[in-house]
């Protein structure tokens, strides 16, 4: 039983590698232009609220808006909904994770249109460059 086990494992760790090397981000200018909001922010907490499997919404603490101050706050809490689609590369967050969001404004909720990026004083002046560009 456990050499079957072993072989899963082994062929779910090949799969999961070559899906990773196919997920390829966009460069950073071209995110940012498809982007209606981009802000920092921690996560405060992640719920199911669909039916399917992978996916889920979670319910972010906005620290800094970089783009979009007529969607979003500082300082507020707001909605993300389809987190963990499998049509967007990095795009798992946990609770207290403090992130750079892109996101895209839809009918009364917000959802991801690129990965999120770790939140780092580099990656922030990344993001602020590209936006003061525009």
């Amino acid at each position: 039983m456990s050499v079957v086990w072993m072989m899963l494992m082994l062929v779910m760790i090949a799969a999961s590698r070559k899906l990773k090397s196919r997920c390829k981000d966009e460069a950073l200018e071209v995110r940012e232009e498809y982007a209606t909001v981009i802000f920092t922010g921690t996560v405060w907490r992640v719920f199911r609220t669909s039916e399917q499997k992978f996916t889920y919404s979670a319910e972010v603490k906005v620290r800094r808006v970089l783009k979009g101050g007529d969607h979003v706050n500082a300082d507020t809490l707001v909605v993300i909904d389809e987190i963990g689609t499998p049509l967007i590369c990095r795009n798992r967050v946990r609770e207290k994770d403090t992130r750079i969001f892109f996101l895209t404004q839809g009918v009364n909720h917000l959802r991801f249109n690129s990965s999120v990026i770790r939140m780092t004083m580099a990656n922030l002046l990344r993001v602020m460059a590209a936006v003061k560009v525009e």
